[in-house]
């Protein structure tokens, strides 16, 4: 009992360790990995932050949509994912503190006061082929979508 070195049970079941050197550097390799993905997630993390409005900054009398939160018109069968998220184009009249802004409609009537984080650019088309192109895309995306169908039809009959 005393002085007996006793049997060790786990040696006949965990595999034998090749030293602590080898053990040393995969602990480093995998500190390195680790490393260098903790920053590309916070690369991506910036890049997420900073995509939208940190480089825009609204000016006096320039148009913008305001964020809404859409309400389900259940009276009318309207769901909420199929409505307008932004509303607008509003015109801003007074720069308040803070990111702050007043905005007013076409007609003058006062709409409320929003910060940046609910304001998005109004933008036109500046040309009517930017239209067109779009206009062309879709019936094309149609056209290829209806052959498909057609395929798919025929396979199945």
């Amino acid at each position: 009992m005393y002085g007996v070195k006793r049997p060790n049970v786990f040696d006949n079941v965990m595999p034998k360790v090749q030293g602590l050197e080898q053990e040393e550097e995969n602990i480093a390799a995998k500190l390195e990995t680790a490393c260098a993905k903790m920053k590309q997630k916070a690369a991506a993390r910036e890049r997420r932050h900073k995509k939208r409005n940190a480089i825009w900054t609204p000016k006096l009398n320039e148009k913008v949509l305001v964020k809404t939160q859409p309400m389900p018109g259940d009276f009318k069968g309207i769901t909420s994912k199929f409505m307008h998220v932004f509303e607008g184009p509003y015109i801003i009249t007074k720069l308040l503190d803070h990111s702050a802004y007043d905005l007013r409609d076409e007609s003058g009537k006062l709409r409320g006061e929003f910060n940046k984080k609910q304001l998005r650019l109004y933008q036109v088309a500046d040309d009517e082929t930017q239209i067109l192109k779009l206009d062309e895309d879709v019936t094309t995306d149609a056209r290829t979508n209806h052959g498909l169908k057609d395929k798919k039809m025929r396979r199945n009959h």
